[in-house]
């Protein structure tokens, strides 16, 4: 079940890796038709379209990966009203998933449970556009991202979770007033961050077959009415990322051992970063997306 993954398309530049079972997902969602894409070899996808239903004209494009112990996803969406009363905008979705069986053997040959020690890095920048000047009778700006990276690991699972949501709405009395909010969870329990190296801990059993899965999901929303413009990305290519076992203990000492996976990968150390050439096609991505956008809007 070894696989090497080479990205074509402008991008051979990128370093082949051995890959587990892998997933790669977009989707975009709004007005029209909307767009999808979808490699479950875990190759590099990108979907973007654009729609104008009621002149409020909407912009999308998404990116996922899933190779080895990297999962990356880029997201963007533009919506631009166009004093319009009713609202419109886009959603998109991304998942990426890496699926992997694994066997730990102590070198020793010690035999039941023990404690294996990993960690895991998560990584995102966020950009974010919202403004409702007025005067349209319904005028409102709104946008909201999602990024949620988990590892699931001899069916215990362990989560890193970032959440953001901003609105603005004009009122004749009092002008644009804004709210939103923006929160990290790890866990299920709320924290200042989840970014950056993250350890956990999980029990499993000496030559004993385990399964491991890693997932990352991105969601952007962004929606206008009246004479709001709505804009919201996220750039998480560089994003989640395996950064190796730690340790495996049994009773608080280090154990010396092996591990046996059914892909090839080393889980054991950390992933290598992922290349430039991922980064920059989701550059390249974004930029062509508002290059097509302003010209639409230059032609309305």
């Amino acid at each position: 079940m070894l696989r090497i993954l080479i990205f074509t398309a402008g991008l051979s530049a990128a370093a082949s890796l051995a890959n587990a079972a892998a997933l790669s997902d977009v989707l975009i969602s709004g007005p029209g038709p909307g767009c999808k894409a979808s490699d479950r070899t875990g190759a590099l996808v990108t979907a973007s379209c654009t729609a104008t239903a009621d002149r409020v004209t909407t912009t999308g494009s998404a990116t996922a990966v899933a190779a080895g112990g990297h999962l990356g996803t880029a997201v963007f969406v533009d919506t631009q009203a166009h004093s319009a009363d009713g609202p419109g905008g886009y959603t998109a979705l991304t998942y990426a998933q890496t699926v992997d069986r694994l066997r730990i053997d102590a070198s020793n040959g010690e035999q039941g449970q023990a404690l294996l020690t990993f960690a895991v890095s998560l990584a995102v920048q966020r950009t974010s556009i919202t403004n409702a000047p007025g005067p349209s009778a319904v005028t409102f700006a709104g946008t909201g991202s999602d990024l949620r990276a988990d590892v699931t690991i001899a069916g215990e699972n362990h989560s890193l979770w970032l959440t953001e949501t901003y609105r603005v709405d004009y009122r004749p009395e009092t002008g644009p007033i804004g709210d939103g909010s923006s929160v990290a969870y790890i866990d299920d329990v709320a924290v200042p961050s989840a970014l950056g190296p993250r350890t956990f801990a999980v029990p499993f059993t000496f030559g004993q077959e385990f399964d491991l899965q890693l997932e990352l999901r991105g969601y952007v929303f962004a929606g206008a009415a009246g004479d709001g413009h709505a804009t919201m990305n996220i750039e998480a290519m560089n994003s989640f990322d395996w950064k190796g076992i730690q340790s495996v203990t049994v009773g608080g000492r280090d154990v010396a051992f092996s591990l046996t996976s059914e892909s090839g990968v080393d889980w054991i150390s950390p992933v290598p970063e992922p290349t430039s050439a991922w980064l920059l096609a989701s550059g390249l991505a974004a930029c062509a997306a508002l290059v097509c956008m302003r010209q639409r809007r230059d032609k309305l």
